[in-house]
């Protein structure tokens, strides 16, 4: 009976190894490579951010009206066309110390 018993634990051990190894194979993901077989990447969208309209800069999300300072420039998050009540944002420039100059 103990022989009997290691023979079946050896072989179930043996057969996850295996088939452990063999699904690693097929979920890893890699980056694109040149040639023929190019590794499509995988999307994730979250369904609860999908409805956010944001800016985003250097990871972060800012709303409707933020207002952000990057070296010379004054941008603010505005929506991306004047006629649309729910549509996409977009960074506008505000003001730069070239448009300073100029006034």
């Amino acid at each position: 009976m103990v022989k009997s018993f290691k023979s079946i634990a050896f072989a179930l051990i043996a057969t996850a190894m295996f088939s452990t190894a063999a699904f690693a194979n097929t979920t890893t993901v890699t980056k694109a490579s040149v040639g023929k077989n190019k590794a499509k990447p995988i999307v994730v969208v979250d369904g609860a951010q999908t409805n956010q309209r944001v800016c985003l800069y250097q990871g972060e999300a800012y709303s409707l009206g933020a207002i952000v300072e990057i070296r010379d420039l004054v941008l603010v998050c505005q929506e991306s066309n004047d006629f649309e009540l729910n549509g996409a944002l977009k960074w506008v420039v505000l003001e730069s110390s070239h448009t300073r100059g100029q006034e």
